[in-house]
């Protein structure tokens, strides 16, 4: 049975508070039905339900599946269907929402959070450059680039894989001050060794949390590939 319900104008989630509907120009977009507070949970990713989303190599990733797929896996790409409200989140620079403990899974999901208090009616967005490791671009492992129509004061114009921004952009996301922590992929962190290192440095316990994510991370890879072939 679907997980969600479809009118002309809106789609419904019947698991989450969340609501798509037509936004700006960007298209539709995904919206809070209900208040939110900072790290609370907007909805779940499951990585093993193919109504959701299908899996495939990441060099695969394109074409019609391009502008809705997620590379959370390393070399592992998950293009999503409508079913999956992830599918209508659109991009800003000061996104208010994301995946959160460097996308380390319970039973089976990944947990999309705000990551500070969203009120009832607000776009949920997130940043796609947190969404985006290394050679993204093209199933020739190009560098992913995309203009950005977010209209925010802090808006970067160009918005690149998580690896091209500046190491400032970069602890925005893997050193907060505040909950929810852990805030780009784990596997999409260990791109950018410096700002691995800070987080070592800085937050060893938070570290610990990443790396544990990171094998998680590549152990699931290692299972996925097998079964793509």
């Amino acid at each position: 049975m679907s997980s969600f319900t479809v009118s002309t104008l809106a789609r419904r989630y019947a698991k989450s508070a969340v609501i798509a509907q037509p936004a700006d120009v960007r298209g539709w977009g995904l919206f809070a039905e209900a208040a939110f507070a900072a790290g609370e949970p907007l909805f779940w990713v499951d990585i093993h339900n193919r109504a959701h989303s299908h899996v495939l190599h990441q060099h695969e990733a394109f074409g019609e599946c391009d502008p809705r797929s997620v590379t959370l896996l390393p070399q592992v790409a998950f293009c999503f269907t409508a079913e999956q409200p992830l599918y209508y989140v659109n991009h800003a620079c000061d996104a208010n929402s994301g995946f959160i403990n460097w996308g380390s899974l319970e039973d089976g999901k990944l947990c999309f959070a705000a990551f500070r208090d969203i009120a009832r009616g607000e776009q949920i967005t997130a940043d796609y450059s947190a969404l985006t490791p290394k050679g993204d671009g093209s199933p020739h492992g190009d560098a992913w680039q995309m203009s950005c129509l977010c209209g925010q004061a802090v808006c970067r114009h160009l918005i690149e894989g998580f690896d091209r921004l500046a190491i400032g952009d970069q602890k925005r996301f893997a050193l907060t001050e505040s909950p929810p922590y852990g805030r780009v992929i784990a596997h999409i962190l260990a791109e950018s060794p410096r700002a691995v290192e800070d987080l070592c440095l800085a937050a060893p316990h938070h570290f610990r949390h990443y790396q544990a994510a990171l094998a998680e991370q590549q152990a699931l890879a290692a299972y996925f590939k097998a079964r793509l072939g």
